[in-house]
């Protein structure tokens, strides 16, 4: 593990991104300082800070699309872990399926794959009702 996630293990953070209101301006490259004092100042920001954390704070702002460049610099290392952890459980999952006892199948044509990574779980019963409902009385 320490071989394959070195890159991820020395990674630095910039100090803005972790707490971005407690960090002098000053300190950070040029192209950001203002972008950084106007979130800053704003007292709606610091509240939704303080109620998300950093991670979902960041992917808020991107939603809202404030402060761009900020956010660029940000979603680099904020959907780094996430996206690189989805495409391993991706491999882990083309890996079950194609066993040896189903080596013919498409996993890219029958939805197999899907559903192995979604973490939706199936209404049985739900399902079952509508298709009763569906039969004819007569059948």
């Amino acid at each position: 593990m320490i071989k394959r996630f070195t890159d991820l293990l020395e990674l630095e953070p910039p100090h803005w991104l972790i707490d971005p209101f407690c960090v002098d301006a000053p300190t950070v490259p040029l192209y950001l300082q203002e972008e950084l004092m106007d979130l800053q100042s704003d007292c709606e920001e610091k509240a939704h800070f303080t109620m998300m954390g950093y991670e979902r704070f960041w992917i808020a702002i991107a939603g809202r699309n404030k402060f761009p460049n900020l956010w660029k610099v940000a979603k680099l290392l904020v959907l780094a872990f996430p996206t690189s952890c989805l495409v391993e459980r991706g491999f882990s999952a083309v890996v079950q399926l194609l066993t040896k006892q189903r080596n013919r199948l498409d996993i890219s044509q029958c939805g197999d794959l899907r559903l192995l990574l979604t973490d939706m779980k199936p209404d049985i019963n739900g399902i079952i009702d509508e298709h009763h409902a569906q039969v004819h009385p007569s059948h």
